[in-house]
């Protein structure tokens, strides 16, 4: 991680923006792109690839490890799989370098502007997201103290605020034979939202042959695009891991009797 001069973000962003409208009408010769960057981003030695370094919420094993140095943070990363390798090589070549403050406040319109997240699909860009959080998570931990700050709590983000709008819309949609939310069922796996608004939900029914199989999902992704300020609603449906009333909030398990 040797410390170099180091482009602008939004320079390398055009770049990177300009090599991918070459492809724009081609969805494999695309995939295949990312996966060659990937290829050339070199291998992280063994003793790296540990838990510690792991990214939460993403599919694939992605792990990530980085230097601050002189006020700038360098990052390395690897990951088991292809296409995903492609993608935090991405991150990587945009945010590597960069001093603490661009990275935190870095507008990555990259990934809007080549479509990402249609290219992709769901369970991947939510894999993204947390890349992206996990990048911003660490440069936050080497930012200065504010000494007028008067609780030691930072301020939510703006993801933060808008996951929690999220959170209240999911809790109007319900089961049509049960009286209890999706939220308070357990029914959500995962929520994720990225720094561009768009929200990517990873959920669960109670069960495969579920007579609401089709309403709930569908209804989720009304609720949830109709909150001001999101700009993409993806649903992810999975049954893996299987639902159990476990997952249920203390009030559901009381609503239904559990309790």
């Amino acid at each position: 991680m040797t410390a170099t001069y180091t482009r602008p973000i939004n320079e390398i962003q055009d770049e990177i923006i300009a090599a991918f409208q070459v492809l724009a009408d081609d969805r494999e010769a695309t995939l295949n792109y990312i996966m060659e960057l990937g290829d050339k981003m070199p291998l992280l030695a063994d003793q790296y690839r540990v838990e510690d370094n792991l990214i939460r919420g993403c599919m694939s094993s992605v792990w990530l490890v980085h230097q601050a140095r002189n006020g700038r943070i360098f990052w390395k990363a690897d990951s088991n799989t292809a296409i995903t390798k492609g993608l935090i090589s991405l991150l990587v070549r945009v945010l590597s370098g960069q001093t603490i403050q661009d990275i935190l406040q870095a507008d990555l319109y990259f990934v809007d502007s080549i479509g990402m997240y249609q290219l992709i699909g769901s369970q991947r860009s939510s894999g993204l997201a947390s890349m992206l959080k996990q990048i911003r998570a660490i440069a936050q931990t080497y930012q200065a103290p504010v000494c007028l700050q008067t609780t030691n709590d930072p301020p939510p983000s703006q993801e933060d605020l808008l996951k929690d709008q999220v959170v209240q819309a999911l809790k109007q949609v319900y089961d049509p034979e049960i009286p209890v939310n999706i939220y308070e069922l357990g029914l959500i796996y995962e929520i994720t939202v990225d720094p561009i608004s768009n929200v990517c939900i990873l959920m669960t029914l109670t069960s495969p042959n579920c007579p609401a199989a089709e309403l709930i999902p569908s209804q989720v992704e009304r609720n949830v695009r109709a909150i001001a300020g999101v700009k993409d609603v993806q649903v992810a449906l999975t049954f893996d891991p299987p639902y159990t009333p476990d997952r249920m909030s203390e009030q559901a398990k009381l609503a239904l009797g559990f309790l």
